[in-house]
């Protein structure tokens, strides 16, 4: 894109009528390019824009950056549907004549726009202008080895990537590659502008130019992945790893039977939190769930911790000098092997007390 302004087919991607007839005609190939020009636009030159609120949905700001429209509870449905692309002002016009001013909560950032042509890593189906709006953007960070593409720039990978994940990535600027050969090395052996991180113990390398950059043999990059999915799939991306998670967790705490049920989390609901589960063992129910930072593991009316008095004193002894909340039928753990080593001593607890 060489012209100021202009996006690369042409369009004044600061001027809301023409985005807007952009993105009507051409669908989400046109959203990204606008999105992406005004991207570019700010932090490739540090020109300043004009604020745009794309569907109802987005908000690009004065620097680009492709905000989510939050509402006070679910989206409103309007009649006739929300204005392509309008300015701040027209926007604040639009809330005000359809009685929203109140409904409307925030902007919040999220990289959440699809690119055009990708689908849904969960069901294969591909994104719409439609159906991108309703898209759930799920990140994580991945250290990913390289060994496929040894010759290719670090820009084709970023490309092979992301068709082979299903999803956006971006290789992390301050940790780009790690590589084993690397460790202790002062200088790149075949990029000396490369530059090392620190004394290199760990063989980490930065700020290596992507188009001129060609992946090394034992190179891994860290990525940055974004997965795109419709809220049902969301849904049970999240049950079905939290599920295999959690049977982890009893498996490793040495219980042999045991069933999981799910159920709602009762921390948040939220399309990025998954649900607790309650799980039936041979010793008695469980619930257990993530709340925040914390897993909270509970012990049921079944159990035998619950229903024998003698035998939870004998709890609340066991967990005494952990730093944690701990109520009559429940602790909270930090992370998944406190929460292993709790159960394993509730289990033993159980055996050693208990007499059917």
């Amino acid at each position: 894109m060489g012209t100021k302004g202009l996006t690369e087919t042409g369009i004044d991607y600061n001027n809301p009528l023409q985005v807007g007839t952009h993105i009507l005609v051409n669908g989400l190939r046109a959203l990204n390019e606008v999105t992406r020009a005004r991207h570019n636009a700010y932090y490739e030159r540090k020109e300043l824009l004009t604020p745009l609120v794309i569907m109802g949905t987005w908000y690009s700001d004065t620097c680009g950056n492709a905000m989510k429209v939050r509402w006070e509870g679910k989206e409103p449905k309007v009649k006739g549907g929300f204005p392509l692309a309008v300015t701040m002002d027209g926007w604040k016009k639009f809330l005000k004549d359809h009685n929203l001013t109140n409904r409307y909560h925030s902007f919040v950032l999220e990289y959440s726009i699809p690119p055009d042509g990708m689908v849904c890593d969960v069901c294969g189906k591909k994104w719409t202008l439609e159906t991108a709006t309703k898209a759930v953007t799920s990140h994580r960070m991945e250290l990913i080895p390289l060994d496929d593409f040894v010759g290719k720039t670090l820009r084709e990978v970023e490309d092979l990537i992301e068709v082979r994940l299903k999803g956006s990535v971006l290789l992390q600027p301050e940790l780009m590659i790690k590589n084993k050969a690397y460790e202790g090395l002062k200088d790149h052996p075949v990029y000396p502008d490369v530059q090392m991180r620190d004394n290199n113990e760990d063989g980490w390398i930065y700020k290596a130019d992507k188009d001129t950059y060609r992946v090394q043999n034992g190179d891994q990059g860290y990525f940055n992945v974004w997965a795109f999915r419709h809220e049902a799939c969301q849904r049970s991306h999240l049950e079905k790893e939290e599920r295999k998670y959690f049977e982890e967790v009893f498996r490793e705490a040495g219980f042999k039977e045991f069933t999981l049920y799910t159920a709602p989390n009762e921390y948040c609901s939220c399309l990025h939190c998954a649900p607790w589960f309650r799980v039936r063992t041979e010793l008695g129910l469980f619930k257990i769930g993530w709340r925040k930072r914390v897993i909270n593991l509970q012990w049921g009316p079944e159990s035998e911790l619950q229903n024998n008095p003698r035998l939870f004193g004998n709890m609340q002894y066991m967990f005494k000098d952990e730093d944690v909340t701990l109520w009559n039928n429940g602790i909270h753990c930090w992370g998944k092997e406190k929460a292993i080593e709790y159960l394993k001593r509730i289990r033993e607890a159980i055996n050693t007390h208990y007499t059917p």
